[in-house]
This record gives C-alpha cells, structure tokens and sequence, in this order.
C-alpha cells in the first residue's frame, strides 16, 4: 500500500507537468486513470490466507483474495476432510507470464520489472492440503 500512496505522487506530478507543457489535459488525465488501474492491479491483487484456533481447539483455514485491494468474499476449507499438509516449492512459469510481462513495458518499465520480479523470478512457497496416500487436493497458500 506504501507504494501505490508512493506511486500517487509520482503519476500526479507527471499527469500535472504533461498537462502544462503539452495544454491538453484529456490525454494527461487518460494517461493518468490507465496508469492508476494498472497499479492498482499489479499491487492490489494478491491472496490471504488466515489459519486460525478457537480454545476449543477447532481450526478454521480461509483463503481471501483481493483484487485491485478489494477483498472478495473468503472461501473456507473444512480441515476434517484432509489428513495433512505438504509444503514447497512451486515456479509456475507459462508463456502467459512472459506475454503479460512483455505488454507491461511499453505502459513503463517500472509495471514490466515488477511483473517479472514477482510472478517469474521468484520461486512460491505453497501448501497443499492432502488426502489419502498424500496426494494434493487443494492448492491453499501460493505466497
């Protein structure tokens, strides 16, 4: 969130300083409106994954998404029908990525960089909830 509040400031003064020079302040404001909604993507859509335990001992695991900082409704897993955890390491990198990464940078390099640093340079850490002989069911955390 200190970034997007950080970024404001920046795309305010560059929409300010084009909308001066060049006196035409529908392509500033334009370029200003796409610039805040692909930030908004880019820092606002993200999972949250909330494990909890009451003093009755009973556990209950919510996935939260929340895209462009607005948080969707959570989706709950009942941890009675799985018998454990299995945790690593995931590098989920499709051709989808680098196009994505690619149509980034002609917007600025800065949403490129930061497409690519997140979603193809770092590896995930995930949590699968498993069934019988310890085969995944469920994909819960990828953070």
């Amino acid at each position: 969130m200190n970034i997007f509040i950080m970024e404001k400031f920046v795309t305010v003064a560059a929409t300010a300083a084009i909308g001066i020079q060049s006196q035409s302040w529908g392509g500033a404001i334009t370029a200003f409106i796409v610039s805040e909604l692909l930030w908004a993507f880019l820092l606002g859509t993200y999972p949250r994954v909330n494990l909890s335990r009451d003093k009755r001992g009973k556990v209950t695991l919510t996935k939260t998404w929340r895209v462009c900082f607005i948080e969707r409704p959570p989706q709950s897993f009942d941890v009675l029908e799985f018998q454990g955890v299995r945790t690593g390491y995931a590098s989920d990198v499709s051709i989808m990525d680098w196009i994505i990464a690619i149509l980034l940078l002609p917007a600025g390099i800065a949403p490129g960089i930061i497409w690519w640093y997140v979603f193809i340079q770092l590896d995930q850490h995930t949590v699968h909830l498993v069934r019988e002989h310890g085969y995944a069911s469920t994909r819960c955390i990828a953070a």
